[in-house]
């Protein structure tokens, strides 16, 4: 799990759960696309934000969180039916 608000290029976010508050659209593509992370936290947003819609289209599972506290946590986890999980 790693939390973003920009991309560096030094992180290896495959297979990684990101947790990000940033809905750019540049961010999103750049994230989606050139990075795929295995899953996307949102903690900010809506269903029908262009953001949600750029990460469906490039199949990422993906969440909406609002008061999601993960300070202090190490790993998430997104289930298929949409529960997040933070250890």
């Amino acid at each position: 799990m790693i939390v973003l608000r920009k991309i560096d290029k030094t992180y290896d976010l495959t297979q990684k759960i990101v947790i990000t508050d940033n809905l750019n659209i540049d961010f999103i593509t750049n994230l989606t696309y050139k990075n795929k992370p295995a899953g996307i936290i949102l903690t900010h947003g809506s269903l029908t934000a262009h953001a949600v819609t750029i990460i469906r289209e490039a199949r990422i599972p993906s969440v909406l969180a609002y008061d999601l506290e993960f300070i202090g946590k190490k790993f998430a986890k997104i289930s298929k039916n949409g529960e997040v999980n933070l250890k």
